[in-house]
């Protein structure tokens, strides 16, 4: 082959990749092997065309997405050849036409423009119809009333997918869950892709780091920590007290970060210590991530604004558990007023369905206050956190 048909090529490999407007990670990406390439299968299959990257705050949404974006976007010929476009949503308010706010962020995220006097959001459509795409909807959560838009889109643009972001499903048909939860961390049952990483014994015994290290969540601690002390590695002494504090976070991104961040001034006995004591203490993050990610309190309380009047009261009346419950036990002491008592039954079990199992109780309470000999403390804090929000 001679040079300029070498220089040929390789201007045609660059070209055949996607346009997009994805921000280049800060930090290498960690764990989520089983997660990722879910979400990948999911998007290439022609069968599929909207995936929900679902979980807490804080649990890492828009990171995994982000991450299966790019690799869609350093493809040679990538499956989305007319562009793949993040479309930020977190700062946009629910208060007016979801219509137009949603064909307003994407036209943004876009770079066109359009000109005419027909509707914004019918102009989109027309645009997108011929169009090969995936437009990445992060933070979907706060404007889930607004999926009849989306599913108009998908259903006039046949070559569109989208890849989504939120705390819970937004109930569509057609709908495929990536479902997160806390990385996994030493003294837990190993996910799928780390079922050979053995068992870790008990916390006050010492045990190869070499070992520890296999696990995503003591990956992140090592990574976070080494900012601030780049020599740090695992030992035999600090391997079980960091694999504790992964413990205590239920293996969350963003608490391993926020913990991670004392190290300057903490050791990490005492950084485990205050974390059992209260989660408030896990705050503190950089000022380049959204206030709702300052702090688990932050995290926390973004979750509950998202909660309807009912779920909130759900939460509060099953402050009187101190641990794990069922779902008939709940069901008991959640006070729902209805002149029929079917429809009172109906109502429990959509509470329980809702956004308060997927936002806040499957996580702080089944991996939280389930986990190790410190959840009777952990569970009273929880739920006084839950009895007592405004």
């Amino acid at each position: 082959m001679s040079r300029s048909d070498g220089e040929r090529t390789l201007r045609e490999a660059v070209s055949a990749k996607a346009p997009h407007n994805l921000p280049a990670p800060m930090t290498a990406f960690v764990g989520r092997e089983v997660e990722s390439a879910q979400a990948r299968a999911l998007l290439r299959d022609p069968a599929c065309r909207l995936v929900n990257i679902t979980g807490v705050g804080g649990v890492g949404k828009t990171r995994l997405a982000l991450e299966v974006a790019h690799a869609f976007s350093s493809e040679p010929r990538s499956p989305f050849p007319d562009g793949i476009y993040l479309v930020p949503l977190a700062a946009l308010s629910a208060s007016g036409p979801l219509d137009d706010v949603l064909a307003a962020a994407i036209v943004s995220a876009l770079g066109v423009t359009f000109s005419g006097t027909e509707m914004l959001a019918v102009r989109l459509r027309q645009y997108l119809r011929a169009k090969t795409m995936l437009l990445l909807l992060d933070n979907m959560e706060h404007l889930a009333t607004g999926t009849a838009f989306l599913v108009g889109l998908l259903q006039e643009a046949p070559g569109l997918k989208l890849l989504v972001t939120s705390h819970e499903r937004l109930h569509l048909h057609g709908e495929w869950i990536v479902a997160l939860e806390g990385l996994p961390f030493p003294d837990q049952q190993p996910a799928a892709d780390q079922a050979s990483v053995p068992a870790a014994p008990a916390a006050d015994r010492r045990w190869p780091a070499s070992d520890l290290e296999r696990y995503s969540a003591m990956q992140l601690f090592v990574q976070v920590t080494r900012m601030y002390t780049p020599d740090f590695a695992l030992t035999p002494a600090t391997a079980p007290v960091v694999a504790q504090i992964c413990r205590l976070v239920a293996g969350l991104p963003l608490g391993i970060e926020l913990a991670a961040s004392w190290t300057r001034l903490l050791s990490y006995r005492e950084i485990a210590a205050e974390i059992a004591q209260s989660l408030d203490f896990l705050s503190g993050a950089a000022p380049n991530l959204p206030p709702r990610q300052q702090s688990i309190r932050a995290v926390l309380d973004h979750s509950w604004s998202l909660l309807t009047a009912p779920e909130q009261q759900a939460l509060r009346q099953m402050a009187v558990f101190r641990g794990s419950f069922t779902r008939e036990a709940a069901a008991a002491v959640i006070e729902l007023r209805s002149e029929d008592v079917a429809t009172a039954e109906a109502r429990r079990c959509s509470t329980l369905n809702s956004r308060c199992s997927i936002c806040l109780l499957r996580w702080w309470i089944n991996r939280c206050c389930g986990a190790q000999s410190w959840a009777p403390a952990r569970a009273t804090s929880c739920w006084s956190c839950c009895a007592n929000m405004p």
